[in-house]
């Protein structure tokens, strides 16, 4: 249950007559009725306010709970003495600010009056003729009733303001705060989006708030209910902020739980060491050699030597049976296209950065090359199946294990070929990758677009442990991170 949920639940007890006790002592609510009818008579008498029709009776089927036998069910209506909304064809306003505003509903919101720079200022001459509809007093009910519904405060003075047609007006016999806190319960909010009328505009007009039923209890009741609520509060608002902060947590921990298990995998803590499986030595002789072959045959480039791994390098310990290796040494390392070839209706599709997520590649929105230039690019970086392309500018990471299904080539896009299979578990090298893709992200370089050099991957360490144990771990993370998956959902 969330902090609203909570403040909701609290407000519907509240006009159940649930939140307080009832005591026989301070009346009824039919009584304090009597008073309010008595009072309006005299208002009318005085001419202060005009007598309105009669509301229609209250029917059994339209009670929507049941209330303490103390209290009463009315008409909002027959409990004011103000039931005004603002002008339904308001003035432009002036280009200057003056002290004389009028207010919307959007000027509505946290239990009082916001925004008040989004107003219309007026001229007093202008505002003087607009208030002689609303004329807002201190205690007086702010009610949103057109556009964002049901938004309410109790007005605390201080402004020249007037309306918009889209904010009512209330003076109430009541506790005018018993009966914001009405307007904020579940029953009656549920009401007003229930009931709500128009196409362009939701509204909940004067018509209807006059006749929408409210429980009122003795007006000492209300008073009790409404410092239960005020003392409660609060702890509602320290509810929040402590259930906002779970929240995070409880969002945050599976991705970090799923980098603690990446770790620990890479880091030799995940599985255990056997000695029967060798070191990681026998391995990467064996890509060394499978490279010089294929270098000799020219079907990979020759490049310069790598420098030297030092100790000031190596980011954590790993198990005396791994090795650390940079990228270029065991793995044919490379980039798609940089330049933006002309595009068409139709073609060979051209995967982008955009185009890889959620460990998959996404045709949906991908852009089309002629087959002339798709050959000069696949001179350079031809895909293919069991190949590992990784987005290198902009949305960095995203490692995707090649299925290749179609002809495609790539842009911006490194591409991680296994030359050496028998050595090298290419399932291994993509948990490797999905684990540094957050490292990978935060020492981009870059303007307007952050950006991965292809020397950054090539000189990239990566430790190997002995084949077997690749096989091992992979197995391992393939079993428990569908769980930190499961966490997140």
């Amino acid at each position: 249950m969330n902090a609203q949920d909570l403040k909701n639940s609290i407000l519907q007890l509240a006009v159940q007559g649930k939140l307080v006790e009832q005591r026989p002592e301070e009346g009824t609510a039919k009584e304090l009725l009597a008073q309010i009818k008595a009072e309006k008579e005299q208002l009318i008498k005085d001419k202060r306010i005009k007598k309105e029709k009669p509301l229609p009776e209250i029917t059994e089927e339209e009670i929507p709970f049941e209330i303490p036998e103390s209290w009463e069910w009315v008409r909002l209506g027959d409990i004011c003495i103000k039931l005004v909304d603002g002008d339904h064809n308001p003035p432009k306003g002036v280009d200057m600010i003056t002290p004389y505003i009028m207010a919307s509903s959007t000027n509505i919101n946290n239990d009082t009056i916001v925004e008040l720079e989004k107003v219309r200022y007026l001229t007093q001459e202008i505002f003087e003729k607009e208030n002689e509809r609303t004329n807002a007093q201190e205690g007086d009910i702010f009610f949103t009733s057109v556009g964002t519904l049901g938004r309410s405060c109790v007005y605390k003075g201080g402004y020249n303001i007037c309306f918009q047609r889209s904010v009512s007006v209330l003076r109430t016999l009541v506790l005018n705060y018993y009966l914001k806190y009405m307007f904020d319960s579940a029953y009656f909010q549920y009401k007003v989006t229930r009931e709500a009328t128009g196409t362009a505009q939701k509204g909940f007009y004067l018509n209807q708030l006059a006749v929408a039923l409210v429980p009122v209890p003795p007006l000492a009741e209300q008073k009790r209910i409404v410092a239960k609520i005020e003392e409660l509060l609060p702890y509602i608002e320290q509810y929040d902020k402590a259930y906002t902060k779970l929240e995070a947590f409880n969002k945050k921990f599976p991705e970090d739980m799923k980098k603690s298990i990446l770790q620990m995998a890479m880091q030799g803590k995940l599985v255990e060491q056997r000695p029967e499986e060798g070191t990681a030595d026998e391995p990467y002789e064996q890509i060394v050699a499978e490279k010089a072959r294929l270098i000799k045959e020219g079907k990979i480039k020759k490049e310069k030597p790598l420098a030297e791994i030092t100790e000031d390098e190596i980011p954590f310990e790993i198990p005396a049976s791994w090795k650390w290796v940079r990228f270029s040494d065991v793995m044919d390392v490379r980039d798609g296209t940089h330049d933006s070839p002309k595009y068409y209706d139709e073609g060979v599709p051209l995967v982008t950065s955009k185009n890889i997520s959620g460990g998959g590649l996404d045709f949906s929105n991908v852009k089309y090359i002629s087959h002339e230039d798709a050959d000069k690019i696949n001179e350079r970086s031809n895909v293919d199946t069991g190949d590992i392309l990784f987005a290198m500018i902009g949305s960095i990471g995203n490692p995707v294990i090649v299925n290749k299904d179609r002809e495609f080539c790539i842009k911006n896009v490194a591409l991680f070929k296994n030359f050496a299979k028998e050595s090298l578990d290419i399932n291994y090298v993509y948990w490797f990758l999905f684990k540094e893709q957050y490292i990978l992200k935060k020492i981009a370089s870059g303007g307007v677009q952050s950006f991965i050099a292809l020397k950054v991957f090539r000189n990239y360490l990566m430790p190997l442990p002995p084949l077997a144990e690749q096989k091992r771990i992979v197995a391992k993370l393939e079993q428990i991170l569908p769980y930190c998956d499961q966490l997140i959902k």
